[in-house]
């Protein structure tokens, strides 16, 4: 299983996404997203299944969240 520096690393992964995002910092904004997605497949390739949770919450809506940040700020790369 993969034991993060941190405990809430996707917690503040995501949070941190939001507020580059509120400060147009995209670039940035997209780096921390794209770096919780990689995270949820660290601990994917880590026998970890969709429906368990993480930091409270399921493996699969992770994943979406990081998703919906990089699709709902046209921040996916071509």
């Amino acid at each position: 299983m993969v034991k993060p520096g941190r405990k809430y690393i996707l917690t503040d992964c995501l949070r941190k996404a939001k507020q580059t995002i509120k400060l147009k910092e995209w670039e940035k904004a997209t780096d921390l997203a794209d770096l919780g997605i990689v995270y949820t497949l660290i601990y994917k390739d880590n026998d970890i299944k969709e429906e368990d949770k993480i930091e409270g919450v399921t493996l699969s809506l992770w994943k979406e969240r990081f998703w919906g940040i990089l699709e709902n700020n046209n921040l996916l790369k071509a």
